[in-house]
């Protein structure tokens, strides 16, 4: 199986995934928003037939990289490939000198997240109709270096 990630002028495919995933699926009616306009776009291809999306975007915190949108077609669910979005995510930004990660799970993702080292980092609060919490992975000193910067 060839697995692809693709990381720039992918927003149309990411678009897809998320409208069949967070609006039809779960309900979502405010999936879009501004952050989409300067996000980083994260696409999953598997054979070359899109799988899965994710975007991140560089947070107000110095050195993080705020992840979010993470989303898989159901053919492609419990399969591994949640951890590759995510730890592509993380690579891309260990590139780019991020100290740390931090994204918001639906609770009901939470040993997920905590399997990919992710630490709870708040309360649980309302994302339209669902439970979320913010989540934490932090790296170690020799896993990234200076601040990091997208324009490079």
């Amino acid at each position: 199986m060839e697995i692809q990630v693709v990381y720039e002028h992918n927003f149309a495919d990411a678009k897809i995934v998320r409208q069949e995933v967070f609006v039809e699926e779960q309900g979502f009616m405010m999936e879009f928003d501004e952050i989409d306009n300067h996000a980083i776009h994260v696409t999953l291809y598997l054979d070359k037939v899109l799988a899965g999306c994710a975007r991140m975007y560089a947070d107000i915190e110095k050195d993080v990289m705020r992840i979010g949108r993470i989303a898989l077609r159901k053919p492609y669910r419990k399969q591994g490939f949640g951890k590759v979005l995510v730890e592509s995510c993380e690579a891309y930004g260990k590139k780019h000198k991020a100290k740390a990660f931090v994204l918001d799970a639906q609770c009901r993702m939470q040993g997920f997240y905590e399997r990919l080292n992710y630490q709870v980092d708040g309360e649980i609060h309302m994302d339209e109709h669902v439970p979320h919490v913010q989540m934490r992975k932090t790296l170690k000193d020799e896993q990234s270096h200076e601040e990091f910067d997208f324009n490079t």
